[in-house]
């Protein structure tokens, strides 16, 4: 069901009657292919470097990647219909909408990641990023001299 579509009978959003209720909601963007991308970029292991996340592992053994999005091993469904869930056969980008009954988590998962902030990069990570700005125009556009190594020879 559609939160944001007007119910017949209440004449009202669900959206709205949440908001009645004291619980605020925001509408997350409904792009389906940006949203899968984004779910599979949160899937992907990128190096670990907050402290209460390797505190989690004893005597240091924290892996050196994680993935930004995990799932404990006791959500059998959500781990299943992610595994299940197909491209569909027009936009490889995109999933499949059947079979639909796998179809709820994982739009709940894009839903999530589409909706995700990322957090601002640390000041110094910045500073490093900023030095190669330094570099010329013609350097940075176009690599620079042409070497013989270019050429082949």
């Amino acid at each position: 069901m559609d939160m944001w579509n007007r119910q017949k009978v209440a004449e009202k959003t669900m959206a709205e009657v949440f908001m009645l209720n004291g619980v605020t909601l925001q509408r997350a963007d409904n792009n389906r292919v940006q949203g899968h991308m984004l779910m599979l970029e949160m899937l992907a292991p990128i190096p670990l470097h907050d402290d209460t996340v390797k505190a989690l592992w004893p005597d240091g053994k924290a892996p050196k990647e994680l993935p930004q999005l995990m799932f404990f091993d006791t959500l059998h469904k959500v781990l299943s219909d992610v595994e299940s869930i197909q491209a569909d056969e027009k936009n490889p980008n995109d999933c499949a909408k059947q079979p639909h009954d796998v179809t709820h988590t994982v739009d709940a998962i894009r839903y999530f990641a589409v909706s995700r902030v990322q957090a601002a990069m640390a000041e110094k990570q910045a500073e490093e990023e900023d030095e190669d700005e330094n570099e010329d125009y013609e350097s940075y556009m176009c690599g620079g001299e042409v070497t013989a190594g270019y050429i082949g020879a």
